[in-house]
């Protein structure tokens, strides 16, 4: 796994890696635990920044703009469960988490991620605390 987040963030290569790889990471990531959605977007955040010809500091700001996005969006989708299956929600936040993620790994642009950052933190808000 070390070698993995290595190969990510650039630093056993010159260029970075291909679409498919983020894909497979983030997905990896997600598939493994939902808790290790924020450490394979941590990951892989390097070498999608770096593909796009970002900042890394544009990384921090898409941090902030989830994080800002699941508070907003974590107190409705409490209530929301109390009146809806929670099972029927949490099953709808996993399947648009993992489409998100493969949305995130294809991206062309950082006001697409940002979007994506957003809808991805949104689904994410459906799970128990």
């Amino acid at each position: 796994m070390v070698q993995l987040g290595a190969l990510l963030s650039g630093a056993a290569m010159t260029s970075p890696p291909s679409r498919t790889t983020l894909c497979a990471v983030l997905a990896l990531g997600y598939g493994v635990s939902m808790l290790a959605y924020r450490p394979s977007v941590m990951m892989a955040m390097p070498a999608l920044l770096a593909g796009l010809g970002e900042p890394m500091s544009a990384g921090g700001t898409l941090l902030s703009l989830g994080a800002t996005a699941y508070m907003v969006f974590k107190p409705g989708c409490q209530i929301m469960s109390d009146s809806w299956d929670a099972r029927t929600m949490l099953i709808w936040s996993v399947l648009a988490s993992g489409a998100l993620f493969v949305c995130i790994g294809l991206s062309n642009t950082l006001g697409q991620i940002q979007v994506l950052f957003v809808l991805l933190h949104a689904a994410q808000a459906m799970h128990s605390p």
